[in-house]
This record gives C-alpha cells, sequence and structure tokens, in this order.
C-alpha cells in the first residue's frame, strides 16, 4: 500500500480529527468492531486508516491519532474484502477475495458512496495496487494479474495480464503487491516465499534474489526498503532492496506480542500499522476481538 497525497486536504472532511490527550496519542492497538475478521487496510496521506472486513465486505474507518472510528461502508450478504488500495483521485479499491459475486469494487473514500463494480472473472482476488497506468490486481488462483486503467474517469473494462512461468505457477499463490517507482509490479507468493518483479508492459518477471519469505501476505514499500508480512509465522519482515527491484537482503524480523496472523500493511509518519486475521489461531465469532497493531519503521 503507498501513501497519497489527494487525502491532505480533505481530511477533515473526510473524518473528524479530535485533539487526542494524554496518552492517547497514536495507540499501539487500534480495536475494530467485535467480530470483524480484517484483511486489508489502507491510509492516505493523513492519519486515517480503512479496514476491510471478510465479513460482509464492510469498510471501518479510523482515526490513527486517537485511534477512535466508526463503520464507514456497510457490509453486505455475500461480500467478503480482501486488499485495499487508495488511487490519487480519491477512490478506494477493494479485492472481492472469492465470492464477492465480483472481482473490485471501488468507492469515494471521502462519502462512501460505491462508484463501481467490476466482475473480473477471478477465482481469489487478493491485493491490489496503484500506478499512474492502472490499478493491478492478483489472482491467487489463476496464472494472470488484473489491470484496469486509471485516470481521472473510472475504466470501462479490465484486462487479465497472463503470468509467465515462475511467477504464474500453480498453487504458487499469488498474494500482496506493490507498485515501483517506474511502474513495475513487486509480488510475494505465499507458497513458496518468493518475491518476484513483474513488468506489466511486457508481462516478463524476474524473480528477486532474495531470501524466502514463507507465507508472505502483504507488502509495503519505502523507498528501497520492503516490508512482508508473514502470516503464519507472526512476523514482519523488512528487506533492502537493491536500484532495479532485482535482489534484497534481510534486514530485520519484527515480532510483537500482539501479532495473530498478520496480513497486511500500511505506514504513516514513522509507523507501520499491521492488520491481524487471527485466522487458525482462534475460532471466529462474532464477539472476537479484533486489532490493528503499530510498529516502528
Amino acid at each position: 500500500m503507498r501513501r497519497r497525497t489527494f487525502l491532505a486536504a480533505g481530511i477533515a472532511a473526510a473524518l473528524p480529527i479530535p485533539n487526542p490527550t494524554a496518552g492517547e496519542s497514536f495507540p499501539e492497538l487500534i480495536h475494530l468492531p467485535l467480530g470483524y475478521r480484517p484483511e486489508g487496510i489502507a491510509i492516505g496521506n493523513g492519519p486515517t486508516l480503512y479496514v476491510g472486513s471478510t465479513v460482509d465486505g464492510g469498510i471501518y474507518r479510523a482515526d490513527l491519532c486517537s485511534g477512535r472510528g466508526e463503520v464507514f461502508i456497510a457490509g453486505r450478504a455475500g461480500a467478503h474484502a480482501g486488499g485495499l488500495e487508495l488511487d490519487d483521485y480519491g477512490r478506494l479499491w477493494v479485492c472481492g477475495l472469492y465470492t464477492f459475486g465480483y472481482g473490485v469494487v471501488v468507492y469515494d473514500s471521502r462519502s462512501g458512496e460505491r462508484l463501481r463494480e467490476y466482475p473480473l472473472e477471478a477465482e481469489w482476488v487478493n491485493d491490489a495496487t496503484a500506478t499512474s497506468e492502472g490499478i493491478y490486481c492478483t489472482d491467487s488462483r489463476r496464472a494472470v494479474m488484473y489491470r484496469l486503467p486509471n485516470g481521472p474517469s473510472l475504466p470501462d473494462s479490465f484486462e487479465a495480464l497472463p503470468l509467465p512461468p515462475g511467477i504464474g505457477d500453480a498453487n504458487a499463490w499469488n498474494n500482496g503487491v506493490v507498485a515501483t517507482p517506474d511502474g513495475r509490479i513487486i509480488t510475494v507468493q505465499s507458497g513458496t516465499g518468493r518475491l518476484f518483479n513483474f513488468d506489466p508492459r511486457t508481462c516478463e518477471a524476474v524473480q528477486i534474489d532474495a531470501p524466502l519469505v514463507q507465507g508472505g501476505d502483504g507488502l509495503l514499500l519505502i523507498g528501497s526498503k520492503l516490508y512482508v508480512a508473514r502470516n503464519a509465522y507472526n512476523l514482519v519482515a523488512k528487506l533492502q532492496l537493491n536500484g532495479t527491484f532485482t535482489a534484497a537482503t534481510l534486514i530485520s524480523e519484527t515480532r510483537h506480542t500482539e501479532f495473530a496472523f498478520p496480513t497486511t500493511l500500511a505506514s504513516f509518519g514513522p509507523h507501520v500499522y499491521v492488520a491481524n486475521a487471527r485466522s487458525f489461531t482462534v475460532d471466529p465469532t462474532p464477539t472476537t476481538p479484533y486489532y490493528i497493531v503499530r510498529i516502528p519503521r
């Protein structure tokens, strides 16, 4: 997930920011509604966090300064929200995982209005990232990456880009994605732990020469630092990429007592925020607690 500049001017209209009292400023844990089951998160240029629910596709919006929030977009039966991405036009793209009835839904991130739905003919639309050219989405069960043209107006169609061997291997489970400054796409395979650099203009891909990150889920790119949420391993790996984004070395692995199947990441200021799906660690019920954990960059 990348931070976006469009929220800077509109943040006050989007979400009233309270004046945090002593001890409240940027809390380490942001508690979500009971039973929420988070998966994807996104943060704009201002201190506003968006969190999707796999229960009903709803979107929760919270103020990072105070940790307080509310359900911003109500869920609906049969919907599931996976990866989230904010674009430069104030739109929130929500991946539908496996039973949304469509591939991606787009909302106005300030009003919550549902703008459009795109049936991608997908099997598992997992995560999304934005470049100036397009919105790119992974399908964890098919050897394709979806591209929807990005611009002031929403596109009328999408394209399924074929993935070559390696990045397109069966059962590799392409998951999180981030865009590089030159418009290429980095993705991680949860099944193999491999990282790939994919050029959507040529549909060519190279495996990044890097340590394996098994259980890799969400990705976050800050400059040349790549953060990988390793879900079942309950840690966030931080890697240093080279100048061409084709090789990386491990800098550190961060663990936290509150990590519980971390899935996705987003950043604001000196902080990284990590969604915890708690998959395989608890029996999900309507009263199960869920939360976002803040760690240092």
